[in-house]
């Protein structure tokens, strides 16, 4: 019965399942004309099973080949995605341009995706239609003017993207891949020209340019600052206003959602707009015009939000439930919810990797499967309890279904979610519902005045809120580890507590204390094993020095002033190892330190005594190296700084093992010492060139 009454989650699983084999089998992409034959042939043979199988004994043929047509179709639509149009990175000269976004301000440069029309390789000129990249302009008058769909002419030198240089770090160039922007490139401010508009789509172009509209009539109106910020981001989606303090003033609210536009923003505006329409008759033609008016203002809304997967998938949803509702066909809910993935994933494959996508669709579908059961535990007459007890169930259901992929990707859990959502979702709904108000008399200043002063009261209100509740005492769980295989084990867990709730199956129990188990086993295996590691790590930041020794959980950090100075540059290229291998955020400056002991570990004048392993950290700004007059054993020895080293005169005192060149030394000089390395015949790592060194033993 599930699965005959839902046939679009089938479809859709299939589909992921291609996907996901396209994606981490590669090479699966290299046989596209073979897919592309394949999946004609299957569906053939398909079509005609439904006229030659008359018998329900074999059902399961014509099941087979659906899912093997659906799974062939996800595998060559993500390959087709994934695939690249390659660009010549050293001989190519001349590159025409069309801006896809409006330009994001940056310190030095405005930063905007482009894709390349055409260009010049050698003196010939080439179309292309399938290659993005993120350009960088620099910051002039003339740069503050681009706008989407204006094409220009440059020269510059393409460049790949930073990749993950360190443990578990975020690996930018991936991430860019899966939006479809292969290269990066710098453009000075005279090696580019303005040369026609162009722009992509008039329909998206009308929208961000009255998104651009709205924006500047909130500033006009007095929505400035931090309020105009949170303004913008909660109406538009534009949160490029945000500064980082306030991002994590909300996410430790536990309100970090209501930012993000998505589900919860289209459901309250189709809940305003259908009653605003009310009038209309449920048949007929009215029917019909209701029906478009919403679909309109739904999906104008997605396109001036720049169409977020969140948003997608929300307008997408409801606008299935609205057509259903326009021709008195109401669907089952599980099923529309599958339905719009699997349009959202043919579109665009690659989308099922997105955070944002599968947090939405993981909120949305825990809360079709888990509101009801556990609502019904509990009955109030009254109805402003009764109120607060259902807001208080979907936000326990939607925190079940996002809870470990939330913990998963940002290792944090907002204790006082529930307190939190009883105070904003009705001062949400407030917001959203005065923005509309907003939007509609923008046109009128005295109108638009009024209701930007509301606007401005409620916006400020909600940010006492998440700034009282974020300075609240515990008031997250920050550096929570969950790798792929407990996030898969705290869903069956949930989805077996679900089940349970629903069928009231006692044998369920007995699943629920296994899969239970099974975490806590994880969880003290994990225990053990960081009690016995031994680790010694110089990370990969670009000019700067950061060491990292450990032992079992005891660990010395040392960074060098200017990351000992700021803390957010630090933990971007470490924080994921550190959260991987059980450690606090403690660190120490190396300037000024001479003497350092832990529980374990011994620093002294650069001399690291870890686990029966010596380190030697050699080399500062006047390029002075230590020496002893007895020869020592040195396991490691980590060159620092812009020194002039010479390691011929230290290894008269030092037997060293293996040669570590930080990227604090300039590139000539890492040279340098990786060939006075190679005469001596001594292993060298240069962290300019390979990334983070990892010596575990």
């Amino acid at each position: 019965m599930f699965w005959s009454n839902r046939p679009f989650v089938r479809m859709s699983g299939f589909l992921v399942v291609g996907i996901f084999l396209a994606y981490y089998m590669p090479g699966i992409g290299d046989y596209t004309n073979i897919l592309r034959y394949g999946l004609v042939v299957v569906l053939c043979a398909l079509l005609c099973s439904f006229f030659i199988i008359r018998t329900r004994k074999y059902d399961w043929v014509g099941g087979l080949l659906l899912a093997s047509s659906v799974v062939l179709l996800g595998v060559w639509l993500a390959s087709m995605a994934m695939s690249k149009h390659e660009l010549p990175l050293e001989t190519t000269e001349v590159f025409l341009g069309r801006v896809l976004e409006r330009p994001t301000s940056k310190p030095k440069s405005y930063r905007l995706a482009m894709d390349v029309v055409a260009y010049q390789d050698n003196k010939e000129l080439f179309c292309s239609n399938t290659t993005k990249l993120l350009a960088y302009f620099q910051r002039d008058s003339l740069s503050e003017q681009l706008k989407t769909g204006d094409v220009v002419v440059f020269r510059a030198s393409l460049q790949l993207p930073p990749d993950a240089n360190n443990p578990d770090a975020f690996d930018y160039r991936a991430y860019l891949k899966l939006k479809g922007v292969h290269y990066q490139v710098f453009i000075p401010g005279n090696n580019w020209q303005w040369m026609f508009y162009k722009p992509p789509n008039k329909l998206k172009l009308w929208a961000g340019e009255f998104r651009s509209f709205l924006l500047k009539s909130m500033l006009v109106y007095g929505l400035q600052e931090e309020i105009g910020a949170i303004t913008s981001a909660i109406l538009l989606g534009y949160d490029d206003l945000m500064e980082d303090e306030l991002r994590q003033q909300f996410a430790g609210a536990g309100i970090m959602h209501i930012l993000c536009v998505s589900g919860l923003h289209v459901g309250i505006i189709y809940l305003v707009l259908n009653m605003l329409l009310g009038f209309l008759k449920p048949r007929g033609w009215q029917a019909i015009l209701k029906m478009l008016l919403l679909l309109g203002c739904i999906w104008f809304y997605a396109m001036i939000t720049a169409l977020s997967p969140s948003v997608l998938r929300a307008s997408l949803m409801i606008s299935l439930f609205i057509i259903g509702n326009g021709f008195n066909r109401m669907g089952d809910s599980l099923n529309t919810l599958a339905a719009s993935a699997f349009l959202l994933l043919v579109l665009d494959p690659l989308l099922i990797f997105h955070i944002g996508f599968q947090l939405s669709y993981a909120a949305v579908l825990s809360i079709l499967i888990g509101y009801r059961p556990i609502y019904g535990l509990l009955r109030f007459r009254n109805k402003i309890v009764d109120s607060c007890w259902s807001v208080m169930v979907v936000s326990v259901v939607a925190q079940m279904g996002t809870f470990p992929l939330a913990a998963h990707y940002f290792h944090f859990f907002p204790n006082y979610f529930l307190l939190t959502n009883l105070l904003v979702f009705p001062l949400a709904f407030l917001i959203i519902s005065c923005g509309m108000l907003f939007v509609a008399f923008s046109w009128f200043p005295l109108v638009a005045a009024w209701i930007a002063k509301l606007l401005w009261a409620l916006v400020a209100l909600l940010d006492a809120i998440s700034f009282w509740v974020s300075e609240l005492p515990y008031s997250g769980s920050n550096d929570l580890y969950f790798p792929w295989l407990k996030v898969l084990l705290v869903y069956l867990f949930t989805i077996s507590i679900f089940y349970f709730l629903i069928k009231k199956k006692k044998r369920v129990l007995v699943s629920i204390m296994v899969i239970a188990i099974l975490i806590l086993s994880f969880n003290f295996q994990r225990s053990v094993r960081l009690s016995h590691q031994k680790r010694m790590v110089v990370y990969a930041v670009n000019g700067q020095t950061a060491i990292h020794c450990i032992y079992g959980q005891d660990h010395l950090f040392l960074v060098d002033s200017v990351l000992y100075a700021n803390p957010d540059q630090l933990y971007y290229h470490t924080e994921e190892a550190r959260i991987h291998w059980g450690l606090d955020k403690r660190c120490q400056s190396l300037e000024g330190t001479t003497s350092i002991k832990t529980a374990s570990i011994t620093a002294r004048h650069g001399f690291i005594s870890l686990a029966g392993k010596n380190i030697l950290i050699a080399g500062d700004k006047n390029g002075q190296l230590p020496m002893l007059k007895e020869k020592l054993s040195i396991d490691v020895l980590v060159l620092i700084g812009g020194g002039q080293n010479n390691l011929e005169e230290m290894f008269h005192s030092f037997q060293v093992k293996q040669i570590v060149v930080d990227a604090s030394v300039p590139y000539w000089k890492s040279q340098q010492l990786h060939s006075q390395a190679k005469k001596l015949k001594v292993p060298s790592y240069l962290i300019r060139e390979k990334g983070a060194f990892v010596y575990e033993w």
